[in-house]
């Protein structure tokens, strides 16, 4: 049973007023574009290209080409999601397994790194307490999703019953997982900033490289997964929540 998300845009759109999520939701290539105008199509998915460009101090027609894009293009918006439960299967066996790997992993190459070269280059010191932090919020976030939002909405899903969370209402919760996206998407930009787009210094070592490919990696994955749960999950949940009451 497909599940219809309200929407106020019926049909094809001009590109400029096409938003960041259906950008990519109709060509997932276009994520690695956007990601180097520093677009954030993950947490401002609902932004149109015109206005995220503005946002960002990015000329809309090198976005627009950049994307190959035109002004006869028309992009039409992209259609609910219909399988809740197998999408938040696929979220988990895709984008948090990946993440769940990481972690150590990344961490322990940014206390590497931030000891043997914080000396030369004082800005690790910073990404070092900039990804501590980011560690310690991320863990319980992914737990709270695997083992309480994403059952309660396969089990909303299957019944098209209220369901009973035990941490309060579902649509809460979905507001309160996107509210940390947005902290966890702006700590990751900020690492991206002060690293000047995870680039590796001259003096940089191996392990300096490997700590920079492995932090461009979980951005690459966060930004996937939190597009995916803000634009095309959690509002088709949030709708499927708000008519079972009904």
């Amino acid at each position: 049973m497909t599940l219809t998300v309200p929407t106020d845009r019926p049909g094809p759109v001009p590109p400029a007023e096409a938003t960041l999520a259906d950008l990519v939701l109709a060509d997932a290539s276009r994520a690695r574009v956007l990601e180097r105008f520093g677009l954030r199509f993950c947490c401002d998915g609902d932004s149109t290209l015109a206005q995220a460009s503005a946002n960002a101090g990015v000329p809309l027609a090198e976005v627009s080409a950049a994307l190959n894009l035109t002004d006869a293009t028309r992009v039409r918006p992209a259609q609910p999601a219909d399988d809740l439960a197998s999408l938040t299967r696929q979220i988990v066996e895709t984008h948090h397994s990946a993440l769940w790997g990481a972690l150590l992993r990344t961490q322990d190459l940014v206390d590497t790194v931030a000891r043997v070269h914080g000396w030369h280059h004082p800005h690790l010191r910073r990404v070092r307490e900039l990804f501590s932090a980011l560690v310690a919020d991320l863990g319980p976030h992914l737990i709270r999703e695997e083992r309480v939002v994403f059952p309660a909405i396969a089990q909303l899903e299957a019944t098209r019953r209220p369901v009973d969370t035990g941490q309060g209402p579902l649509v809460d919760l979905l507001d309160e997982l996107v509210g940390e996206h947005d902290v966890m998407g702006a700590v990751l930009g900020e690492i991206q900033r002060i690293t000047g787009d995870f680039t590796t210094p001259h003096d940089g070592c191996v392990t300096f490289r490997e700590m920079n490919e492995a932090l461009r990696a979980m951005q690459a994955h966060l930004h996937q997964q939190l597009h995916q749960e803000n634009n095309v999950l959690f509002p088709a949940a949030r709708a499927l929540a708000e008519q079972v009451e009904d």
